[in-house]
């Protein structure tokens, strides 16, 4: 089948007795059949992430952060993809993009700072234009329950959910710094966090794009969102009853997870496993965690970029990578890397989230 990226997979599974893991690479080469590069037993380096998870956390010194991204992708290259390198390169096709899929039974491998690695050119695969970065649910549910592809323009539909017992974003401050990232483009705010309502807003209204800001949660490997209810409680739904109750056969291309409680770092596992659990669900095929309340200071230049890029119909991966560069080089002199924060759940390649002529493509 022929693909507008060529497809890098690297799948992680426990090895059965050692305590690592088996990876296996494999490249789908534009058009042509999957040809595996590479398998065998790697153990695991803990720390490979350890300094940049702290900086996102405490920020440091600029120094401080590019020196944790720049060990981080030396790291991750030298133990995950060197010894496979030199054959990959030398199958890789010249002139597309290359997406690079990463699939893993435990969530932990996944959610390592992939889009930090760092190739033997000094690149980095989630800054450099050829290069697209996606995390892939490894128990998909086979039925699609997405529809059809929806007509432009872009819509965008916001909520923010501060139920009662969560130190939640202040709604009017969330709502507030989402009106300056989607200045002049098509976009619904609510005024309620009830699942209900956003359900019956979300079938009648037809966004493209559902952005959630508020409390994720994890417990075990399980990502849990916390809506309200009527009387402002939490009301919290696993991934896939959100998938179900929200999403499913709404039409949605993409959901966006942002906020944190205040006062606490970003919770990057919470929002991944939210984001895997809705893709994995089958009710929306791509899941944004941008796990950061829309105040902090990188989250409005992000945005701003993705969604205007969106809005002008630049395929969704390529929108993100424009939207990290946006904001690299000022987040890592302030001494927080934040445009890590980005990660993408994706079910496959999905490049546009609404239907428009080949002539507003071009242009």
């Amino acid at each position: 089948m022929s693909r507008s990226n060529a497809l890098l997979s690297l799948r992680i599974t426990p090895h059965a007795t050692s305590g690592g893991v088996i990876i296996r690479w494999s490249l789908d080469g534009f058009s042509l059949p999957e040809r595996v590069i590479g398998e065998r037993e790697l153990s695991i380096s803990h720390h490979v992430a350890d300094a940049c998870r702290q900086l996102l956390k405490t920020p440091g010194s600029g120094e401080l952060a590019e020196d944790a991204v720049l060990t981080a992708g030396i790291e991750l290259f030298h133990q995950w993809l060197a010894p496979e390198w030199q054959e990959l390169a030398r199958r890789l096709p010249g002139g597309i993009p290359i997406l690079l899929a990463i699939s893993s039974e435990l969530e932990k491998w996944s959610l390592l700072p992939w889009e930090a690695l760092r190739l033997p050119d000094g690149g980095v695969v989630g800054l450099l234009p050829e290069w697209r970065v996606q995390r892939r649910p490894a128990g998909m549910q086979t039925v699609n329950t997405c529809r059809a592809t929806l007509p432009g323009p872009l819509r965008i539909l916001f909520a923010s959910c501060a139920p009662t017992g969560f130190a939640a974003p202040d709604t009017g401050m969330e709502r507030t710094a989402f009106a300056k990232a989607t200045a002049n483009l098509h976009t619904r705010v609510c005024d309620t966090g009830q699942t209900a309502q956003l359900a019956d807003i979300i079938h009648q209204w037809q966004p493209h794009v559902v952005h959630l800001s508020g409390i994720s949660l994890i417990r075990g490997t399980q990502g849990f969102f916390a809506f309200e209810d009527a009387e402002g409680q939490p009301d919290v739904l696993r991934a896939d009853e959100m998938g179900r109750t929200l999403l499913r056969h709404s039409g949605v291309g993409l959901a966006v997870l942002s906020g944190r409680e205040t006062g606490h770092p970003p919770p990057a596992a919470a929002a991944g496993a939210v984001c895997e659990g809705l893709v994995a669900s089958g009710a929306v095929p791509m899941a944004l965690a941008w796990p950061d309340s829309l105040s902090a200071v990188e989250s409005v230049p992000f945005l701003l970029t993705f969604f205007a890029e969106l809005a002008a119909s630049t395929p969704v991966e390529q929108a993100l990578n424009l939207a990290r560069n946006r904001i690299a080089p000022a987040t890592t002199a302030m001494g927080r890397p934040g445009w890590l924060l980005a990660v993408m759940h994706a079910k496959g390649e999905h490049p546009y989230l609404f239907t428009c002529t080949s002539e507003a493509r071009a242009s």
